[in-house]
């Protein structure tokens, strides 16, 4: 039976260890729920995070069946975003413990369905993951990867 994370009570998102780590389609590091739940319009209604596995920096995870809107858009404080939603989050299934390499194993294959997209860039992190031995390590490097691609917008 689904889990539902609902806005205002005690939630499973609470629950995890920050920063997280999104794994699946894409993949991105947050360091609050509020980061986490806080998406673009156009990203809510692609269903940008069905699917995924969101990860703590314990190996902590829950595998996300699909999200829903909670609320309308509203005005960011974001200046790269015009406007923002925020969503719930739908988990199907309980928590796990994923090791390094089950980690690495989810961002991969998420590497692998852009890599006509961003093949070289892609290939050029993997490099760089690939030898991690701790979930901090693979954190580590995917939060300087993530910081300098915002350095460069």
């Amino acid at each position: 039976m689904p889990v539902t994370y609902n806005v205002g009570v005690d939630s499973l998102l609470e629950d995890f260890s920050y920063p997280v780590l999104v794994a699946g389609n894409a993949y991105a590091v947050h360091s609050s729920p509020e980061g986490l739940k806080t998406v673009p319009p156009s990203l809510a209604n692609a269903g940008i995070y069905n699917g995924v596995w969101i990860v703590d920096s314990n190996g902590k995870s829950r595998h996300v069946k699909e999200t829903v809107r909670d609320g309308p858009k509203r005005r960011s404080w974001n200046p790269f975003r015009k406007y923002e939603i925020r969503i719930e989050f739908v988990f199907d299934g309980e928590a796990a413990t994923l090791s390094v390499d089950e980690v690495k194993v989810l961002l991969f294959a998420g590497f692998a369905r852009h890599a006509g997209v961003m093949g070289s860039i892609l290939a050029a992190l993997r490099a760089r993951l690939e030898p991690a031995q701790t979930l901090s390590d693979l954190f580590r490097i995917l939060t300087a990867e993530q910081d300098a691609w915002r350095r460069t917008l």
